[in-house]
């Protein structure tokens, strides 16, 4: 690419044209460099969109603590958790695993301060898991935070983390002595524990349970009684009192018995699981669970209001959706229906509609009830679609369920999931980028109208305010992309109404290789400082889209004078601006430098080119920034060009 000084080279003095840019939307790497709208961009790394419309540099990031212990894995789980005697006070909980002949995992809490992090501490270790699962999942229930690991469950109660105890179902409710009695509960997944209550009546031994291997607590009218009189013998599977114990004058249930089962425990069908969700009738009071390698294609619903209690009834608690060899990989809210999204597979759907409805009583021939009214929770299957590929991308933006497949970010916009156009495209925009990358690893979250979707080192934000109907597809809205780099997160969390995230740099250990980094954005700092990634500078640009003016046969002059961008001026501003000719490569034409304290406080600094180009048949022009804190915000921008004669033909 040549430049001709202006003043030494033959003039057209004929007045100039413009093209004026001042409306600004995301990148765009599905169109050519000619079909893509004004607006839009296909090279902006590390740009943003302001509340205004504007487009402006990210914020950067620092380092709030760094692991010295080194990990397998980098960070895979955060979660933000208050003080339960003082809301003022909040922790960080994480997890990871340490690894070597076997996976250890590692449960930590850190103080969060007003600066960043106190020095964690590790609440929970479990060695010798030999697989160790890379999904984590967690929900809130009675101010307690509970969390499946894929090898263990765990409860958070504010001070320690323990493992979840099973509910204690009551079996059978007003039992007489040979322990006939009414049904009252299924056995618990999570334990093989029981309970019954009995109304004594006069006798000294009171039978237990089939499945009964021990007793461990006998309540006789308010008070413990075993091993200070009733005693236990496991061949007759009977509970003896020394003597014969009268009915209770009010006819109640005055004895409880806590009996241990030889039932085999079915507990790693919910410990295993890496998935969750809340559903319910009308209000979110049970809680789903999936993801259980064990059993990729069930799901698991909790009792009301309990995620201790998943019942063994057979039929109605948990369910096979779908076919086995296609794994389940999350859920997302339809209005009053939950949608399960599955993977890929050629023999089976993809997206499947759980609805929650009453069931009708069942009366015997006598008007007794047989089965009462209970929720039941059918499921429809739907359509083959693309299925999704991380159990970590599954959000909801501005109401839109979302969720990512191997070629790109899906929404679900209609719970009539038998017809393929109640799941669209999303990301079109970037879906040659995403595609290109591993998307399996990929983890999500909303926070404040935008989705995080990270991927290896980047980080693709889709913005809700800013909408667009898409071209390919009837009726069908895409959002505004924009493409961060060189960050490289694992987790996201939300602290304190802040984005916080999880890196990792390598530890040079075999075994371990990573120092996991507990990181957040300084949108906490005022002024120009934030503009930097933990104390290092970052690339941002803003790339024109390719322009023929018009007139793709003419040639043009772009003119020095009146080419350039407009910027919103910070503490320091400055910027390159670079030319492209004809498709050629980039070449940097000058950099300028604003400094508030020497050129004085304006709102916005123009940056002009500083050559001109002649003979041009298709130009693009960017302008960039790789300063530490700098504020990097375009206003508008603008070229200037004067038409020449035709041409008879180039190869661009």
């Amino acid at each position: 690419m040549s430049y001709k000084p202006v003043g030494r080279t033959r003039l057209n003095f004929t007045s100039p044209s413009y093209a004026t840019f001042d409306s600004f939307a995301g990148v765009d790497y599905l169109h050519s460099l000619t079909e893509m709208v004004s607006s839009r961009t296909n090279y902006a790394p590390n740009m943003d969109c302001s509340e205004l419309g504007s487009i402006e540099r990210r914020v950067g990031y620092r380092d709030l603590y760094t692991l010295t212990t080194a990990h397998m894995i980098s960070i895979l789980w955060m979660a933000q958790v208050t003080d339960k005697t003082d809301s003022d006070i909040s922790y960080l909980l994480y997890a990871s695993y340490i690894g070597g002949a076997f996976a250890t995992l590692k449960i930590y809490r850190a103080l969060i301060t007003s600066t960043g992090l106190d020095t964690p501490t590790a609440l929970w270790s479990e060695t010798s898991l030999g697989f160790y699962s890379k999904d984590i999942t967690s929900f809130y229930h009675d101010g307690d935070l509970y969390i499946l690991t894929g090898r263990g469950y765990f409860k958070y109660n504010g001070t320690t983390v323990t493992k979840v105890d099973g509910y204690v179902p009551t079996t059978a409710i007003a039992c007489d002595h040979l322990g006939a009695g009414t049904f009252n509960e299924y056995y618990n997944l999570l334990s093989t524990k029981i309970k019954k209550t009995y109304i004594t009546d006069g006798s000294a031994t009171y039978y237990t349970d089939e499945d009964a291997s021990a007793v461990t607590s006998v309540i006789l009218n308010g008070s413990e009684t075993f091993g200070s009189g009733a005693t236990y013998n496991d061949t007759t599977k009977r509970v003896t009192f020394p003597s014969t114990i009268a009915a209770p004058t009010d006819g109640e249930p005055n004895l409880v018995i806590y009996i241990s089962t030889s039932r085999t425990s079915q507990s790693t069908n919910i410990t295993n699981c890496t998935i969750s969700t809340t559903y319910g009738l009308g209000n979110d009071n049970r809680y789903m669970v999936a993801g259980n390698p064990d059993k990729p294609n069930y799901e698991w619903i909790s009792a009301i209001d309990d995620p201790t209690y998943f019942p063994d009834d057979g039929t109605a608690s948990y369910f096979k959706v779908g076919d086995s060899s296609n794994a389940i990989m999350g859920f997302l809210k339809v209005n009053d229906a939950l949608a399960i999204v599955k993977g890929d597979a050629n023999n089976d759907s993809t997206v499947f509609l759980q609805t929650a409805e009453l069931s009708d009583a069942v009366y015997n021939y006598d008007g007794d009830i047989i089965k009462a009214v209970s929720t039941q929770f059918p499921i429809l299957e739907g359509v083959r679609v693309d299925g999704a590929i991380s159990k970590k991308s599954f959000e909801t933006l501005d109401g839109e369920p979302l969720y990512l497949s191997k070629n790109g970010v899906k929404a679900i916009i209609s719970s009539a999931i038998t017809d393929t156009r109640s799941v669209q495209s999303r990301s079109q925009l970037i879906d040659t980028a995403l595609t290109a990358e591993d998307l399996s690893t990929a983890v999500s979250i909303v926070f404040k109208d935008k989705l995080y979707l990270a991927v290896g080192d980047d980080v693709y934000v889709a913005d809700s305010r800013k909408k667009y109907n898409t071209e390919t597809e009837t009726s069908a809205t895409g959002y505004e992309w924009y493409h961060w780099t060189g960050i490289g997160v694992t987790a996201w969390a939300i602290v304190n109404d802040e984005l916080w995230f999880a890196r990792a740099i390598a530890s040079g250990d075999t075994d371990n290789p990573y120092f996991p980094i507990i990181c957040r954005f300084n949108t906490d700092i005022d002024g120009d400082e934030k503009y930097n990634d933990n104390g290092n500078a970052f690339f941002s640009a803003w790339t024109l889209p390719m322009m023929d003016f018009d007139n793709f046969m003419r040639k043009k002059d772009i003119m020095k004078k009146g080419t350039g961008f407009l910027m919103e001026q910070g503490d320091k501003c400055s910027a390159i601006i670079a030319f492209s000719e004809n498709g050629e490569d980039f070449d940097e034409v000058g950099e300028t430098v604003y400094d508030a304290d020497k050129d004085g406080d304006k709102f916005a600094v123009a940056i002009g080119a500083e050559a001109r180009l002649s003979g041009v048949l298709t130009f693009q022009m960017r302008i960039q920034n790789d300063a530490i804190n700098e504020k990097f915000k375009i206003l508008k921008g603008q070229v200037a060009y004067k038409n020449k004669g035709m041409t008879g033909g180039s190869t661009l």
